[in-house]
């Protein structure tokens, strides 16, 4: 099975994510969260993700990572360029839906690639953290330019 791994800049958020998805029942999948800086505090530790994904890997299903943003995005592709090819995948998905979409592709036992995409597009690209909104419309609070047609 497929694990879960919640990169975030707070403990405390990366636990909640990972109890809300292990209560909306993701299934079978391991849910881990990997939030915070060593000492405990407000940043991200690569340690602290490489453990998660050891404690969320079950051999070679591969893991999925969910990062919030910046410096956990950042963490989290060194992570997957640092692992086998195709054993850890960061998905391009907000963390509470990305959870609930990959868990419940996890339990029709899909890798962590096809997870990654039910999460919502697929594998982040690597853009200093930022993703790619193209094709998505304004974002909240967003006014669409003038002359381009928002879906």
């Amino acid at each position: 099975m497929v694990g879960i791994v919640i990169v975030a800049h707070s403990r405390t958020l990366a636990e909640g994510v990972a109890e809300v998805a292990r209560a909306m029942g993701v299934g079978k999948a391991v849910v881990e969260p990997a939030g915070g800086d060593t000492d405990g505090g407000l940043g991200t530790s690569i340690v602290a993700v490489e453990r998660a994904v050891e404690a969320a890997s079950d051999g070679d299903a591969g893991v999925l990572l969910l990062a919030d943003v910046g410096s956990s995005v950042l963490t989290a592709e060194m992570v997957v360029e640092d692992a086998r090819e195709g054993t850890v995948v960061l998905a391009d998905a907000p963390l509470v839906e990305g959870v609930d979409r990959g868990g419940v592709a996890g339990r029709r036992g899909r890798g962590p690639r096809r997870r990654a995409r039910r999460g919502r597009v697929g594998p982040r690209a690597p853009q200093a953290g930022l993703t790619s909104r193209a094709g998505a419309g304004p974002g909240p609070g967003e006014r669409a330019e003038s002359g381009s047609a928002a879906p």
